[in-house]
């Protein structure tokens, strides 16, 4: 539960800035997997994975990278971007 929780929390923070900030806000999934967020803008792309604890099981983001090939990609775990950091920013500095 705890990580659906902290999902919602960086999807709110995100739908929060999409607007004011221009840019799309998606969800990406293929068969089992999946891509929590997918932001566009000006035909880039930014893939972030959100995770409530540290996890190697990026099995999803290994498969929209191969297919997409996405500007850049973010893991928000408890090691590599702790979700309160991430709360601290502006979306549009990820592109």
């Amino acid at each position: 539960e705890w990580g659906r929780i902290v999902e919602s929390v960086i999807g709110t923070h995100l739908i929060n800035y999409a607007s004011k900030e221009k840019f799309e806000l998606y969800y990406w999934r293929d068969r089992n997997d999946e891509v929590d967020f997918v932001l566009e803008k000006d035909s880039r792309i930014v893939a972030i994975e959100v995770k409530s604890t540290f996890s190697k099981n990026l099995k999803g983001m290994n498969a929209f990278k191969k297919k997409f090939n996405p500007d850049k990609t973010y893991l928000i775990d408890n090691k590599s971007m702790p979700w309160k950091m991430f709360l601290k920013i502006n979306p549009s500095e990820l592109f």
